[in-house]
Order: structure tokens, then C-alpha cells, then sequence
């Protein structure tokens, strides 16, 4: 996973690639031994020299084990450079429809603008504030309380089964649907000084 500072993104991104497939380790090492400004230059210049260029040059595109990169907060990255957003979102576009076995992930804010609408043939787009967390809250909140009964952490009223099927569903209404706030409650009660009394405060 790589939180990203641009000038060092693509040579990060290819040390990454090359612990993992060693053709292209080979390749890049080789091209750097002739030129060993590869990793200079702008964004768009180090995605061509230092991946790009290194696959063009194998004898095939494909990895020889599926490699999968998390590009995460694309939209956090410090670069001042102009296009940088979309000099990554670019890169990753064309090394994906050259590698067989790559796989790209990027997470952003939705106010980066990177041309999804143009690309929609060629990626997957998931938008956050389409999708429902509600059956996932529901599943992490009974594995949690599920957890901690049977640690004791906390100590259900009659029927467990009962009891934890109720305090779910009453955690999952005050969530609203947001993963991190019964994710951050839940830690919160288990880590407590009284758990049983602080899950009684927040289900009132």
C-alpha cells in the first residue's frame, strides 16, 4: 500500500514490482546500469522509464505471480506538480492494459479530477455514497459482541442469542450506516473499565 509523496511515487512502485517479479527486476536494472537518470524527471517521464518501458522491453507482458497495488488517498498526495493526479491515474490505465496479472486499486476523494467519466470502459468505478454498509455493520457488530460474550467482556441478559441479535440491531440504527462509528464503539466498549455499562449507556 503506498501513501504517496510524488517525487518518489514511480521509483517506490517499481522497487515494489521488482521484489516480486524478477524479469522485470532484471530488465530495470539493466536500463538503469545505461542510464541512471531513470528516476529523475517528471511524473509522466518516470512512469514510462521505470515501468513502462522496462515490460515493453520483456519478452512478455505477463507477471509470473498476480500482483495487486493499493494506490490509497490518491487525492492526500503532497505534490505540487501540475497533472500529477492524473499522470497516476494514466500510468496505472496503461500498465494495467499492458501486465496481465496487475491489478490497480485507487482510493480518492471524488472532488480529484481524473477523467473517470472518459474511462468508464476500462475501469470499475465504486462510489462509496452508492453502496450500503448496513448488512456489514450488522455481520462486524454480532461477530464483536459474539466476541466479547464469550470472553466476558460482557455479559448478556437471558438468552444470549436473544440478547445479542437485539443489541445489534439497536447498534446498527445508531450507526446509520457508517462502518467507522460502530467500529469505533465497539473498541471503545471492549477496551472500557465497564463495557457492560457503557454498551447500556449507548443503546438507550
Amino acid at each position: 500500500m503506498l501513501h504517496a509523496v510524488f517525487w518518489s511515487f514511480f521509483p517506490t512502485l517499481a522497487h515494489k514490482i521488482a521484489s516480486s517479479y524478477k524479469p522485470y527486476a532484471s530488465k530495470l536494472v539493466e536500463m538503469l546500469k545505461a542510464d541512471s537518470s531513470l528516476a529523475l524527471g517528471d511524473i509522466g517521464q518516470q512512469a514510462q522509464k521505470l515501468l513502462i518501458s522496462p515490460f515493453e522491453g520483456l519478452p512478455t507482458g505477463r507477471l509470473g505471480v498476480p500482483i495487486v497495488i493499493i494506490i490509497d488517498a490518491l487525492d492526500e498526495c503532497d505534490g505540487k506538480e501540475n497533472g500529477a493526479h492524473q499522470a497516476i491515474f494514466n500510468a496505472a490505465l496503461k500498465l494495467c492494459a499492458s501486465i496481465q496479472g496487475l491489478k490497480i486499486f485507487i482510493t480518492s476523494r471524488p472532488d480529484v479530477n481524473i477523467g473517470l467519466e472518459a474511462r468508464e470502459g476500462q475501469v470499475a468505478h465504486i462510489k462509496l455514497e452508492d453502496y450500503g454498509a448496513h448488512e456489514d455493520i450488522i455481520l462486524y457488530s454480532r461477530t464483536r459482541l459474539n466476541g466479547m460474550v464469550s470472553q466476558d467482556v460482557l455479559h448478556s441478559e437471558g438468552d444470549s442469542d436473544a440478547w445479542i441479535g437485539l443489541t445489534v440491531d439497536k447498534l446498527s440504527k445508531q450507526a446509520d450506516g457508517l462502518f467507522i462509528w460502530i467500529s469505533t464503539a465497539l473498541d471503545y466498549i471492549s477496551h472500557s473499565l465497564d463495557p457492560d455499562g457503557e454498551l447500556g449507556m449507548l443503546v438507550e
